[in-house]
């Protein structure tokens, strides 16, 4: 088993790429350990930890997430999911929003699970509580897809964002409604049409117009221009289809949208690395 070491930077986790490096001195980057344990030595392909400038959650055993306020050190547990596949927090609203001070978190498992907690603090004390639960009650069992979670950029729609998932060995790809303020919410969604073959990665573009979706050599593009979040909530969203794929020679484990019409691909374990382009009439998507 490998150790694995959580630490506190005096430096804004979340600000951090903002930072001039050359500029910083050693008590800049003073560290802290967290907590130090061990664990499986086994790849995981989602995301372990995240952070905004008030919390820091990272995956344990059992399942459960442990949360810290950076602020005042008030610590609390997420629980529900046989193992944390993926999570992700939700962007965070303008200076001024009415919410911009909500921190949501969502998280993935491979029992087929998606949960979303608010994380609400105050005088010190640490009170997550669930807005939304889905369980597709079946496991992903395929060593070649990935349980993953990602919410849409932009500013919520009436308190109102959505967030896509993958479970259950890729064939449950969906787009789901979260009013970030309404404890205990019935699941509304809208089915992706990713077509066969496991997920392995999905993310949105940075403008939230689209959602691209990597299976093992295949690409989709799933338009969300006109896509509301309230009308997702609401059931008056049918299911989206993909409007734009291309084919990869090698075996894909990941996609990010890097700049409008253009995607950095991942192959063989990340370790090869592709940018393609869409052309200048917003059609296909060619290699770079």
């Amino acid at each position: 088993p490998q150790p694995l070491s959580v630490v506190a930077m005096s430096v804004p986790l979340t600000r951090f790429g903002e930072v001039d490096v050359a500029s910083l001195t050693p008590d800049d980057l003073e560290v802290s350990t967290i907590t130090l344990y061990q664990r499986e030595s086994i790849l995981h392909r989602g995301r372990q930890i995240a952070v905004t400038d008030e919390f820091i959650c990272y995956a344990i055993k059992g399942g459960m997430v442990r949360v810290i306020n950076r602020v005042d050190a008030s610590r609390a547990l997420l629980r529900g999911l046989a193992r944390v596949a993926d999570m992700a927090f939700a962007p965070s609203d303008a200076e001024g929003a009415e919410n911009e001070d909500v921190a949501v978190i969502a998280a993935v498992g491979p029992d087929g699970k998606l949960i979303v907690w608010n994380l609400e603090s105050s005088d010190g004390t640490l009170e997550p509580v669930e807005l939304l639960q889905v369980d597709e009650g079946s496991p992903t069992t395929s060593p070649d897809a990935a349980d993953r979670v990602a919410w849409r950029p932009g500013p919520a729609e009436d308190d109102v964002r959505i967030l896509a998932s993958v479970l259950c060995d890729g064939e449950s790809v969906s787009a789901w409604a979260v009013n970030l303020m309404q404890e205990g919410q019935e699941p509304a969604g809208v089915h992706l049409d990713a077509g066969g073959g496991a997920v392995r990665d999905l993310a949105f573009t940075p403008d939230g117009a689209a959602l691209v979706i990597a299976m093992e050599s295949t690409v989709k593009v799933i338009d969300f221009r006109g896509v509301r979040a309230r009308a997702v909530l609401d059931g008056q969203v049918a299911t989206l289809r993909a409007v734009s794929v291309l084919s990869s020679a090698l075996p894909l484990d990941s996609v990010r949208p890097v700049a409008p019409g253009v995607l950095l691909l991942g192959a063989q374990g990340n370790t090869v690395l592709a940018l393609w382009e869409q052309a200048s009439d917003g059609g296909a998507y060619k290699e770079a």
